[in-house]
C-alpha cells in the first residue's frame, strides 16, 4: 500500500517505508532484528546517499512488540529530491532483496568486499560498554527485566548477541521481516506553489 500527500512546505519529499505484521516475540528473533536494522541502515546509507548521492541521511530500525500484542514493525525513512521518490525507494527495495538473497556482503565499485557484520559487532561492543555506565540504561533495562520477569543479569554477556550476527540469519530475518508484500509507504511531497530554494550567493 503506497499514500501520498502534498502538504509539505519544503521543497523536497520525506518517505517513510514501514513493514509490518503479527510476529510471536523472542529473544532471538528480537536480537535478529536489531541486527538486521544496523546492517541495513550501513548499507543503505552507503547506496542511497554514498553511491547515488539522494539522500543525507536515512534512519532505519525494527522492533518486536512483546506486549499486550506481539507484532513487529521495521521503518525506514529518509528526505529526497521530490523527482527521485520513486527511483530511490526501488533502490532501497533492491537492497532488501539483495541480503535476503545473498547475504550481508557487499562489493564495492572497485569489486572489493565490504563485510557490513563487522562494522555491526565493532559498533555493538563499543555502544554497549558505553551505555552500561550510564543510569539511564540501567533504569531502562532494570525496568523492563522486572515488568516482564528477566534474568537482569544477561545484559553482562554480549556472546549470545554477538552468535547471531551471522550473514544466514541476516538473510533469514530480511526473509522474514521485510516482506514486500506487507507493507506501507507513505510520501510527503510539498505543495505545487512550494518555491525551490534560492541560491547561496558564494
Amino acid at each position: 500500500m503506497k499514500k501520498e500527500w502534498k502538504l509539505g512546505q519544503e521543497p523536497k519529499a520525506s518517505v517513510r517505508i514501514d513493514f509490518h505484521g503479527d510476529e510471536a516475540w523472542t529473544r532471538d528473533k528480537e536480537r535478529d532484528m536489531n541486527i538486521l536494522g544496523q546492517v541495513l541502515s550501513m548499507r543503505l546509507r552507503d547506496v542511497l546517499r554514498e553511491d547515488m548521492g539522494g539522500v543525507y541521511g536515512v534512519r532505519v530500525g525494527g522492533s518486536i512488540t512483546r506486549s499486550p500484542h506481539q507484532e513487529r514493525s521495521f521503518v525506514i525513512q529518509f528526505g529526497c529530491d521530490p523527482a527521485r521518490v520513486d527511483e530511490l525507494t526501488k533502490a532501497a527495495y533492491a537492497q532488501i532483496a539483495e541480503i535476503a538473497a545473498n547475504g550481508t556482503t557487499k562489493l564495492t565499485k572497485d569489486g572489493e568486499p565490504v563485510e557490513y557484520l563487522d562494522k555491526v559487532k565493532q559498533t555493538f561492543l563499543r555502544s554497549r560498554e558505553t551505555e552500561m555506565r550510564t543510569n539511564g540504561f540501567w533504569l531502562g533495562w532494570l525496568s523492563k527485566a522486572y515488568k516482564f520477569g528477566d534474568d537482569p543479569t544477561m545484559i553482562l554477556d554480549p556472546s549470545k548477541v554477538v552468535a547471531r550476527m551471522t550473514s544466514d540469519n541476516v538473510k533469514a530475518a530480511a526473509k522474514r521481516f521485510l516482506d514486500p508484500k506487507q507493507t506501507y509507504t507513505a510520501v510527503l511531497l510539498p505543495e505545487k506553489d512550494v518555491p525551490a530554494p534560492a541560491p547561496t550567493k558564494p
